[in-house]
């Protein structure tokens, strides 16, 4: 909380300072209560989450360094009286010898970064999320169907 702001109302307008103190609150709280949500979905081997004190800066990053597929979400709120972030990036990381998959291709990804931006984030990321899950879950099973054929061979 801008602390410096609100002194003045202290001052001057005790209605005020209490009103100020509790819209700082509640979109402080909103915030984090969204990252904790987000944190829900995924295991911790996957998802990694940083966030500041003031929840003003969030990064989400879905995968592990050996995955083909990594996803790297920043929210920045200029604002600390907003829940919706100011800016957002939206980042995607994938092998070389990987094929973009199809929930992971540019439009799609423009969409989920559009709706970070007027949406609650745990809506968004779990759409995200499921996304990530089911590419993880096709890679595995490629592994497996190529691990079979060379020991069957």
């Amino acid at each position: 909380m801008p602390v410096a702001k609100l002194k003045q109302y202290l001052k001057d307008d005790v209605p005020e300072f209490a009103s100020k103190v509790s819209d700082y609150l509640y979109t402080y709280t909103t915030r984090r209560e969204e990252v904790v949500q987000v944190q829900g979905f995924l295991p911790e081997d996957r998802l990694q989450v940083s966030m500041t004190d003031a929840a003003d800066f969030v990064q989400i990053s879905l995968g592990k360094l050996s995955s083909p597929l990594t996803v790297k979400v920043t929210l920045t709120y200029q604002d600390l009286l907003q829940v919706l972030p100011t800016r957002v990036t939206f980042h995607t990381f994938i092998d070389d010898d990987m094929e973009i998959p199809e929930n992971f291709k540019e439009e799609q990804v423009l969409k989920w970064k559009q709706q970070l931006k007027i949406m609650p984030l745990s809506i968004t990321m779990k759409a995200v999320s499921d996304a990530f899950q089911f590419v993880e879950l096709e890679n595995e099973r490629k592994e497996r169907e190529e691990e079979e054929e060379e020991d069957s061979t």
